[in-house]
């Protein structure tokens, strides 16, 4: 089954499912909270946390709007979420799908493959993808998402 959890930027979609996922052994993915008013790359199984939002340019970066983006932190999420795809776990998330995923970069092409993959391959497990009220339709007609739940949040 997939999910699509989405509301407003802010509107606490991450939050809500750090509290969801944080006693769980059955889920897996990405998140992307805030730390110490930096955004970070969490691997929601093994715990493990990576900077992403960065202030410095020396290394690779990826912007958008206002944020800057570490291009490393990107890869290592591409390679938490073609490991977790076929692994042994009831939930998986992805936080989030946005401009760049649209646009063919970001986690692309992993978010594809992924989801593909739960169409195709995993019927008995869920699949949560975080998008932004604002890009909802763009992304359901991007990856051809016909028949999602989909949860508005708040």
């Amino acid at each position: 089954m997939i999910y699509l959890l989405t509301g407003a930027v802010r509107s606490g979609k991450t939050t809500r499912l750090l509290e969801w996922s944080k006693n769980r052994r059955d889920v897996a993915g990405i998140l992307t909270p805030d730390r110490r008013q930096r955004r970070v790359l969490l691997d929601v199984r093994m715990g493990s946390e990576h900077p992403f939002q960065v202030q410095n340019k020396a290394e690779a970066v990826i912007s958008i709007g206002r944020f800057t983006f570490s291009a490393r932190t990107f890869e290592i999420g591409r390679a938490i979420l073609k490991r977790e795809r076929e692994a042994d776990c009831r939930w998986l998330i992805i936080d989030e799908i946005g401009p760049l995923e649209l646009k063919g970069t970001g986690f692309e092409p992993e978010v594809e493959a992924t989801i593909r993959f739960f169409k195709n391959h995993a019927p008995e497990r869920n699949l949560i993808l975080v998008i932004r009220d604002t890009l909802k339709d763009a992304a359901l007609k991007h990856y051809g998402l016909t028949d999602p739940v989909i949860f508005n949040f708040p």
